[in-house]
C-alpha cells in the first residue's frame, strides 16, 4: 500500500492524473477505492475472451480508460 500511494503521489505531482491500480486482493481494492484511487480488482475472473490481455477487446478498453 505505501509502495501504490508514493507512486500514485510521484506520478499526480508530475501531472499524470489517467492512473488505473491493478490490486490483487479484496483488501487492497476497498483501500484504494475509499483514498480516491482508480482501481481494477485483478481477481474479477473476467472473461479472457472478452478482454483478455491483449485481446482487441481489452485494448479498447484500457484506450477508453485512460483517455477518459
Amino acid at each position: 500500500m505505501d509502495f501504490i500511494l508514493t507512486w500514485v503521489k510521484h506520478l499526480t505531482a508530475i501531472g499524470i492524473s489517467n492512473l488505473l491500480v491493478g490490486a490483487m486482493d479484496a483488501k487492497l481494492v476497498t483501500a484504494l477505492y475509499w483514498k480516491g484511487i482508480q482501481v481494477l480488482d485483478m481477481c474479477s475472473h473476467l472473461s479472457t475472451a472478452d478482454v483478455g490481455w491483449g485481446y482487441p477487446t481489452f485494448h479498447k478498453w484500457v484506450e477508453k480508460k485512460l483517455f477518459s
